[in-house]
């Protein structure tokens, strides 16, 4: 079933416009499709292409000194007219996170102020 198709109807859905017209999008679903888990990332740019990497990073240490070890995961090649939709995308899932979760994030951040004042 790796060719099987699902159409969006949500407006959360990657919209395509062209002259002022919205074009349906279709959203293949890959079982091949794998998600990386990251939280640190790697940025790099040409004249015609942006580069993501995303990285885990982690606390280690060589018995001496600790250092930050960082392991890429996986890299994403765009255009600069691409990373420039990813980046506007985030924005907008971001304030819909922040706007649905809002009082679980405010109380978790009271707890956090508590821990902070304790000590």
């Amino acid at each position: 079933m790796a060719d099987e198709k699902k159409e969006s109807v949500q407006d959360k859905a990657p919209a395509a416009e062209k002259g002022g017209k919205k074009t349906r999008v279709v959203m293949q679903q890959d079982p091949a499709l794998k998600t990386v888990y990251a939280n640190a990332f790697y940025t790099q740019f040409k004249i015609d292409e942006l580069l993501l990497t995303a990285c885990v990073s982690q606390q280690a240490s060589d018995g001496k000194n600790g250092y930050l070890n960082i392991v890429p995961q996986a890299r994403i090649g765009m255009t600069i007219n691409s990373a420039v939709q990813l980046a506007e995308a985030l924005n907008n899932v971001i304030a819909q996170y922040r706007q649905q979760y809002a009082s679980v994030i405010n109380a978790a951040q009271k707890k956090d102020d508590k821990k902070e004042e304790k000590k």
